[in-house]
């Protein structure tokens, strides 16, 4: 059985061969291979909804949309051509979202084929809490793990960034008690630390797999804590 990761490099592959970018054409090809890539067997099996209608009120008038893909109440899916600006593309999402009740989808996701932006809108507006490349996805797929069979919390890169900076403060006082208050060797401290910190990196991977520039990160703030 192929895991998570490998999965994702199998959908990466069929997007670099075969993903024009057409939004008319390979959207719904493009979201159902995202769905199997995270474990279902296709988006309809997992309780998608596509072309999902979303109905709107202005102004006395009943008007109805038609949303991408909606996955009731845990993601709002919006694609666009290959090259489109998402940015300009909030409004219309938002709008989806602020009417898809009841159970409104807690994340949005805009995608243009070559990237996703994830929102989570209830914890804050207009920006994203990430932004993710496709070929970033077999390293990096912690901003979209709620798309899993069982969803997961996602990892968005500015918890990660907190998250590393905090163990790195940690790990940095670890490294000043063993140095100065036990007077062991600033070598002998340094040796410990990073043992230290590597069963915890290791500890973590076997949960999500952060990739190496998470890892590096973790070092150099380390290192930089540690200096100060």
């Amino acid at each position: 059985m192929i895991n998570r990761q490998q999965s994702l490099q199998q959908f990466v592959e069929w997007w670099r061969v075969y993903c024009t970018g057409d939004e008319k054409g390979q959207a719904q090809i493009f979201l159902d291979r995202l769905f199997q890539a995270f474990g279902h067997m296709g988006v309809q099996e997992a309780g998608g909804v596509l072309e999902d209608r979303v109905k709107i009120k202005r102004d006395e008038r009943n008007t109805t949309r038609f949303a991408d893909l909606v996955l009731p109440g845990r993601v709002l899916i919006e694609m666009k051509k290959r090259g489109e600006d998402l940015r300009k593309h909030y409004a219309q999402a938002f709008d989806y979202w602020l009417h898809l009740v009841p159970n409104r989808p807690k994340y949005v996701i805009l995608c243009n084929f070559d990237e996703f932006w994830i929102y989570e809108l209830d914890y804050q507006l207009d920006d994203p809490r990430d932004k993710l490349r496709i070929e970033d996805l077999p390293n990096r797929w912690g901003p979209l793990a709620f798309l899993q069979p069982k969803p997961a919390p996602p990892i968005f890169q500015t918890d990660l960034i907190a998250v590393t900076k905090e163990a790195a403060y940690s790990l940095s006082q670890l490294f000043h008690s063993l140095a100065e208050g036990r007077k062991l060797p600033r070598e002998t401290a340094q040796r410990m630390c990073w043992r230290s910190c590597w069963r915890s990196i290791r500890r973590c991977m076997r949960a999500f797999r952060p990739g190496r520039q998470s890892q590096r990160r973790v070092f150099r703030l380390v290192i930089q804590i540690g200096q100060s």
